[in-house]
């Protein structure tokens, strides 16, 4: 091959490796307070069905078109605005409905007239987490009174909280994270006494908890949790992730990563 076909070789490969290198690039478009957002301290983010995008900060409740921002807040003028602007979930209940969890109780918003209504289920207590389980049961994780669940079919409302030891109760009543298995179960992920699972057909807890003595402290105050594709369950917390394999009965604690705050759903 003469000089000029080695050239022509090293510029096809140069062109592919860049086309290659420029494919797998990430572009990320940040948006802050000078774009119109509440607050840059975002604690939650969802999408309804018409497309628009929700974000939970500490200042406010944001809906985004694409374009332009909206703006939820407090308004001691506006009996339907909502109530507290310190958002830490939004949950979708249905197609017309979110459940709104501040630090200052649940905020029940209709998308259809935007008009905020305060649910008195869990009060005024700082609400961290909020789940609608497959048969349509609403769980609530505060901080200081444990976990209430509401049944919208005959308005039945439980709260759960940490009852004597070895008692049938929740280890905790600080709760940060909520999520439902493959099983119908709920998992509860506490700041300090690890996980409680529940089974909401008997009313029954098992309680997962890392060894103390083992150096796994840090690994009972959970953050997150989340149900993968295949049924396992994640839980990240301050002291590493854990996963319980669905066919398997234990929880695996991986140490070399550590302040894992957000597990997706689809990795």
């Amino acid at each position: 091959m003469n000089e000029m076909g080695k050239f022509i070789c090293r510029l096809v490969f140069l062109l592919l490796l860049w086309n290659q290198s420029y494919a797998q690039q990430i572009l990320f478009r940040n948006y802050s307070v000078t774009d119109g957002l509440c607050s840059n301290t975002v604690w939650s983010i969802s999408q309804d069905d018409k497309g628009y995008m929700w974000f939970g900060t500490k200042n406010g409740l944001n809906r985004f078109d694409g374009y332009e921002f909206k703006t939820y807040r407090f308004n001691k003028e506006d009996k339907n605005s909502i109530g507290n602007n310190f958002i830490h979930v939004i949950c979708k209940y249905d197609s017309k409905t979110y459940w709104i969890g501040t630090e200052g109780g649940v905020y029940i918003l209709n998308l259809e007239n935007e008009k905020f209504t305060h649910f008195d289920i869990a009060k005024n207590n700082l609400v961290y987490d909020i789940l609608c389980d497959s048969k349509g049961t609403m769980w609530i994780a505060t901080r200081n009174n444990g976990l209430y669940s509401y049944r919208a079919s005959d308005k039945k409302t439980i709260n759960f909280t940490k009852g004597a030891p070895n008692s049938n109760s929740i280890s905790l009543n600080q709760i940060r994270k909520l999520a439902e298995d493959d099983r119908g179960h709920v998992w509860i992920g506490t700041f300090g006494e690890g996980i409680d699972v529940l089974d909401p057909a008997t009313m029954k807890f098992h309680h997962y908890k890392a060894e103390i003595n083992k150096g796994d402290r840090n690994s009972n105050q959970i953050i997150t949790l989340c149900k993968d594709l295949q049924g396992n369950m994640w839980a990240g917390s301050l002291g590493g992730l854990n996963v319980w394999l669905k066919n398997f009965i234990a929880l695996l604690l991986t140490r070399n990563l550590k302040r894992i705050f957000t597990v997706f759903e689809q990795l």
